[in-house]
């Protein structure tokens, strides 16, 4: 019995050596790209020249069974577009050499890299791709060019050891989340010809102890700073037109915002205090917010109540939706008890035609509309 254990235990041992040996090493990645893996150092080496492939769809990486092995990467001059996802989730890459023929990283190119602890981009490269870098855990040191001119959205979403960054000159406009959640980002250099700075571009930015925009800057979007828990105070310039919503949220440690004269805009807070008034009085239901991102809620607590607080009939195909409870208010007694503990209702409502308004009208069978809460 242990002679037959033995054997088979050598036929299955031997099958996986073969198959593993069955993996290609090396193939083209390119019109007029190839490449070569070294199993025992972890290198591989790409060369030739063009444009990599977008590896998406049918298109599939050539080194995708041997992610976990790559440890170096090293592309040839020549080649000037790495292209869609080319080394997402090589965790065990620590270094890339890029060629200065480079002109373009693609989207995701080097995404979930989470042991590449440096990257030097050559000049030459004028676009970083969307989540180029992103969840790259462990960079600490992104050197950029002074031929950068985009930064994609999330290029540097979660490097979490990232600790400073100097953006180039030639830079007008940063990316959406495009630095959100470097949590140890501490020093940040903005160049001098910036002039927006998209939603959520420093979100979660918790080292961020200073900020120092240029003159250029315009507009801030919605959530640039939020989370930013180390940011004492902001001094806005003069030529800042726009700020968005909630754009210093949640800065538990700002103290003081000098605003410019120049400013023409800053959207309200998601609450419904903030929200201007309808004709009628009520609050406006083409302002009220939306949320930034989904939250998850149990069935029973999606549904919407009506003033009273009992909850709504749903609205069901060949049904006429409730005009605002089962106990068809205003004749609601609930309603009528719990009346002078609730805010007033829309003076209103049964003549109010506006579409603006929250409660609409209850003579045309609509329910009123519940504003989120911030």
């Amino acid at each position: 019995m242990e002679h037959v254990k033995n054997i088979i235990s050598r036929i299955f041992a031997t099958g996986k050596k073969e198959g593993s040996d069955r993996e290609p090493r090396n193939g083209t990645c390119g019109e007029q790209a190839r490449w070569t893996l070294d199993p025992t150092t972890g290198e591989l080496h790409i060369s030739g020249s063009g444009r990599l492939y977008d590896f998406r769809g049918d298109k599939k990486i050539p080194w995708e069974k041997h992610l976990s092995i790559i440890r170096k990467a090293y592309i040839d001059d020549g080649i000037t577009y790495i292209g869609f996802q080319a080394f997402a989730y090589c965790t065990a890459l620590t270094e890339v050499h890029l060629p200065s023929s480079l002109a373009t990283i693609g989207v995701q190119a080097f995404a979930y890299c989470k042991s590449l602890s440096a990257v030097r981009l050559p000049e030459g490269v004028g676009s970083l791709g969307d989540y180029a870098f992103s969840h790259c855990y462990g960079l600490r040191e992104a050197v950029l060019p002074s031929s950068l001119r985009h930064i994609g959205k999330g290029a540097f979403c979660s490097c979490q050891s990232l600790q400073r960054v100097s953006l180039p000159d030639g830079i007008t406009e940063i990316g959406s989340q495009a630095f959100a959640d470097c949590k140890h980002l501490s020093e940040v250099e903005l160049p001098p010809r910036l002039t927006r700075l998209k939603s959520y571009c420093f979100s979660g930015c918790s080292s961020l102890a200073s900020l120092n925009l240029p003159p250029s800057a315009t507009h801030i979007g919605d959530y640039a700073f939020s989370g930013c828990s180390a940011l004492t105070s902001v001094s806005l310039p003069e030529g800042v037109a726009d700020v968005g919503v909630q754009a210093f949220a949640d800065c538990r440690s700002l103290r003081q915002v000098a605003f410019p004269a120049s400013l023409r805009r800053l959207a309200p807070a998601s609450s419904p205090a903030a929200v201007p008034s309808a004709p009628c009085g009520c609050p406006s239901r083409a302002a009220a917010p939306r949320r930034p991102f989904p939250v998850s809620v149990s069935s029973s607590a999606r549904r919407p109540t009506a003033r009273c607080g009992r909850r709504r009939k749903r609205r069901t195909r060949g049904r006429k939706p409730a005009t605002t409870c089962r106990h068809r208010s205003p004749n609601c007694t609930s309603w009528k008890a719990a009346k002078s503990s609730r805010p007033a209702a829309c003076p209103t409502a049964t003549a109010c035609a506006s579409s603006t308004c929250r409660h609409r009208s209850t003579s045309s069978g609509i329910a009123p509309l519940r504003v989120a809460p911030g």
